[in-house]
């Protein structure tokens, strides 16, 4: 039998004053005259063995109630090991969390530090026949292994915070599994201990595969923050996908809130090539606020197609991995647009682009359209085409697949067979047989965000075109309508990527009068500015998100992501013609940290900004109770919860004491009590 306050045991000396008070009766005696004492001796005589009886009774149920009540305080308790070892040796497999929410500030400094600290004092309380597993959520090769006291203590000094972020229940099962293994393959293993030391994320806290274990002991212990708040910088986007030099830009940054109270002129810094500016935002709790900036792009000494690197930051002083978002993006000076000419072709097409000089455009016929000049074009313009050859056919699906766009007015009098198969290889819905009636264009898909940036609000009154005659397109799943006629038929549509448009009309005047109409320029300008060849503005660590390059490169040279302090390669996808980098899996999440990176091959092909995942940002922590009964609706039936919010060194922790016996003692406590006053009341002389 142990305790866990043993100092009071002490309190056993109490157990003298009963026995005292019985032994010397210090009740005084008043002497009473009789003329004859015979018939009192008698009765006095016939009742002592009862009395006698009676208070040893009442000495005993003293005595055990207060043995018992020292006891409950003193906590007795019968050791795991002692009580189920089975043979072999006992096992205390410690789950230290290392993701970014352990970052938070504690009482003696951040949880990850003081839930450092709390398993350093677990293994050095630990006996000396105890095997140790030391899991964090790298979870890698070199975790999976028991190890002595030195090396679990040694392991915990270099125990960093990391971007990965695990399912509870997966390093459950993935630690059980383990020692299972090792318990058959190579020691006994006796009793196995698991404590979980962690801050309970509801986020991250997941145990829907969690199998049941009956034999194991769990010791799920939480760390507290001194305050339960986070903002972060959630995201970055230009309003529109061309950043033009010379020209007014537009920079959305979202900041989020999540925290329980309302933050007031939260300073925002923004810096990029031509700013560095400071703005303040109200972010209410809970949510958040997007702060838009105007900046104009200077042109650059280098190429074209300059990469600019670029950051927006928040002050925080709770938890600092989100503070500062890193992205890139590359100016344009003008956009390369290319109009194939085909039988039935207007010349209005070639005039709306070269109304703006940020357009360089070339006309080229139907059959003089060669590999040379589709490279570098960002739009290609299908101008009264009645028929596409397979040939050319598959230069245009080659060229949407290396993020080319393609604008597409077809002729008066098509090729229907050769016509649909291309629409199918370019993502577009199939058209067919004209129509007459009911074709005046009537609705505009406003709220698009293909229309979206061009009107401000839905226009009470728009001068629409009149249609004599169009195609009547085919519903598809992949196409997106954003003009429709009064018989419900979509004239205008586009697919999901916004890489390819289709207009279901000729442009020739016996059709409509689409080519003299506002809307004719606004859709051409609006394709010309969605055709830039979109690079992500920034990649997270760890996700399935790719990267283009739109240049060729050497298959036998690696590509690079290196900075001051990495270098890295990534993984290199190649998807139709284009070659694209990913950085997801745990090795990049393990290696690479959140930055700006040169991507580097046979020459400098330009710059990847890197970020964390924000998912640990939301830092709300499960309630220790609500993890305890999941744990339990999962069949683990010995559990003991701890909690740990004004520091590990102020924590009483020990593990070796899941047979407790302290309500026992209480229990008992009160019935010998009871049995005292039921004998005093009731238990006549």
């Amino acid at each position: 039998m142990h305790f866990v306050y043993p100092q009071f045991l002490w309190a056993l000396l109490l157990l003298a004053f009963p026995i005292i008070i019985h032994l010397y009766n210090f009740r005084k005696y008043k002497t009473l005259y009789f003329s004859s004492l015979k018939f009192l001796k008698k009765v006095e005589l016939e009742n002592q063995a009862t009395k006698n009886i009676k208070q040893w009774i009442i000495l005993a149920s003293r005595l055990l109630c207060l043995l018992f009540a020292i006891l409950a305080f003193a906590q007795p308790y019968l050791p795991v090991n002692q009580k189920l070892r089975e043979g072999g040796n006992p096992l205390l497999s410690i789950y230290l969390d290392n993701s970014f929410s352990m970052g938070q500030k504690g009482t003696e400094g951040e949880l990850l530090s003081e839930g450092r600290e709390t398993a350093k004092r677990l293994i050095l309380d630990a006996s000396n026949d105890t095997r140790f597993v030391i899991v964090t959520n790298e979870m890698s090769g070199i975790e999976q292994r028991v190890i002595s006291k030195v090396e679990a203590l040694d392991y915990l000094d270099k125990i960093e915070l990391s971007p990965l972020v695990r399912k509870m229940g997966d390093v459950m099962d993935w630690q059980r599994s383990y020692i299972e293994q090792y318990s058959n393959d190579k020691e006994k293993i006796s009793t196995v201990q698991y404590v979980i030391l962690s801050d309970f994320q509801k986020n991250s806290f997941n145990i829907k595969a969690l199998k049941e274990d009956k034999k194991g002991f769990y010791y799920p212990i939480q760390f507290i923050a001194q305050n339960n708040s986070n903002l972060c910088v959630d995201s970055v986007w230009f309003t529109e996908p061309n950043i033009k030099i010379g020209q007014n830009n537009e920079l959305n940054v979202r900041v989020r809130n999540y925290g329980e109270t309302d933050w007031t002129n939260a300073e925002l810094n923004i810096k990029a090539s031509s700013i560095n500016r400071d703005v303040f935002v109200d972010v209410p709790a809970g949510q958040s606020a997007t702060s838009t900036i105007n900046f104009m792009e200077n042109k650059s000494k280098g190429k074209q197609d300059q990469f600019r690197s670029a950051s927006a930051s928040i002050r925080d002083k709770q938890v600092y991995f989100d503070d500062e978002f890193y992205f890139t993006y590359a100016p344009k000076e003008l956009a390369k647009v290319l109009v194939i000419d085909g039988q039935d072709a207007v010349p209005n097409v070639r005039a709306v682009y070269s109304l703006d000089p940020f357009y360089s455009t070339q006309t080229v016929s139907e059959n003089g359209v060669t590999l040379d000049q589709l490279k570098d074009v960002d739009l290609l313009v299908l101008n009264g085409l009645n028929d596409i050859p397979s040939g050319l056919v598959q230069q245009l699906k080659d060229f949407k697949n290396n993020q080319g766009s393609l604008l597409i007015f077809p002729g008066s009098n098509i090729n229907m067979s050769s016509m649909n198969k291309a629409l199918s290889a370019f993502g577009l819905a199939n058209i067919r047989s004209s129509m007459t009636d009911g074709t005046k264009i009537k609705d505009v898909a406003y709220s698009d965000p293909f229309f979206k940036p061009v009107f401000d609000k839905k226009p009470s009154q728009l001068n629409l075109p009149s249609v004599e005659k169009m195609y009547n397109i085919a519903a598809n799943a992949q196409c997106i309508s954003l003009v429709r006629v009064q018989n419900g038929q979509a004239i205008f549509v586009r697919t999901t990527d916004s890489k390819a448009f289709l207009f279901g009309s000729s442009l020739r005047k016996s059709y409509s009068s689409f080519i003299s109409n506002a809307l004719f320029s606004t859709i051409c300008l609006r394709v010309g500015e969605l055709s830039h060849k979109q690079r992500p503005y920034f990649l997270t660590i760890g996700e399935d998100s790719k990267y283009p390059l739109f240049t060729s490169i050497n298959s036998e040279k690696p590509v690079h992501l290196k900075n001051q302090n990495i270098d890295f390669i990534p993984i290199k996808e190649r998807i139709g013609n284009l070659d694209y980098l990913s950085i997801r899996g745990n090795e990049a999440s393990e290696l690479l940290k959140a930055g700006i990176f040169d991507i580097l091959g046979e020459s400098n092909m330009g710059k990847l900004a890197l970020n964390y995942n924000r998912l640990e940002s939301d830092i709300a922590p499960m309630n220790i109770d609500k993890v305890v009964a999941q744990l339990k609706d999962k069949g683990l039936t010995n559990i003991s919860p701890g909690t740990i919010k004004n520091g590990q060194s102020l924590a009483k922790l020990d593990l070796q004491k899941p047979f407790e016996y302290w309500r026992w003692a209480i229990v008992l406590s009160l019935l010998f009590l009871v049995l005292e006053l039921v004998i005093i009341r009731w238990w006549k002389n």
